[in-house]
């Protein structure tokens, strides 16, 4: 398959789904036609309170999932919460070889 081959597949599924979608939008605003001015506005007000509560459980999900991330087990090491003060390692005084004080070091560096 040569590159033009595969270019004019990819345009015509391209061209294909343009028309699909605007034989969907005729029918859709033939349909809307049908019906009378009442009929339109009890279902735009039905469309805006369906996309309200949408909004309101997906925000609902969303600080559910944070709390479940935050209680989750993100912050465990080998049984133990690294942010405990029972943690060895937040415990140790020379995590690091590093010595106490670095302006009297033993080098005569900073003397």
């Amino acid at each position: 398959m040569g590159l033009r081959e595969i270019l004019q597949k990819f345009t015509a599924k391209r061209e294909k789904l343009k028309e699909l979608q605007e034989n969907r939008k005729v029918q859709q605003i033939a349909v809307e036609r049908e019906k009378n001015s009442n009929e339109r506005e009890l279902e735009r007000f039905m469309e805006e309170r369906r996309q309200a509560n949408i909004k309101k459980q997906l925000e609902e999900f969303r600080k559910q999932k944070t709390e479940e991330m935050w209680k989750s087990n993100m912050f465990k090491d080998d049984g133990h919460r690294i942010l405990d003060a029972g943690n060895p390692i937040l415990q140790q005084k020379k995590l690091f070889g590093l010595k106490s004080n670095m302006l009297n070091c033993s080098n005569g560096f900073f003397k």
